[in-house]
């Protein structure tokens, strides 16, 4: 299974966030991936507190993971940004960057997209799973 996961779900990995990290694992864990999907965007999105606060610890922490359980990252091109239009244009409550990470997960072959945001439920163009 391919599975993409929102980069906030990410960062409740990497941080063992004390709310979400554990239900985070916890669906990685119970969906089995057999390759983890990102791009880009879900690297620049984590890596934004770790700079801000010069850590460069955590940001290490998020880029072993990215080297060690990613496959490399998909492009995130016109094809993509197409499809993101599309999914603004019919899902309301979508925000441009969440559009972004779904054309790329529905793109890039993805079986599910894991998120924290409820809002994004209501796509229906790959499976959503909302921790």
């Amino acid at each position: 299974m391919k599975l993409y996961l929102d980069s906030v779900v990410v960062i409740y990995m990497v941080e063992r966030h004390p709310q979400f990290g554990r239900a985070a694992a916890a669906a990685v864990s119970r969906l089995a991936p057999t390759a983890l999907v990102g791009t880009e965007l879900t690297r620049m999105e984590c890596l934004i507190i770790p700079r801000r606060l010069s850590d460069a610890a955590r940001g290490s922490d998020f880029d072993r993971l990215f080297s060690q359980k990613y496959l490399p990252f998909e492009p995130v091109d016109t094809p993509v940004f197409h499809l993101a239009t599309d999914l603004r244009a019919k899902y309301t409550k979508v925000k441009t960057p969440d559009a972004l990470h779904l054309a790329s997960a529905i793109l890039s072959g993805c079986d599910c997209f894991v998120t924290n945001d409820t809002d994004l439920s209501v796509v229906t163009e790959i499976r959503v799973e909302v921790i």
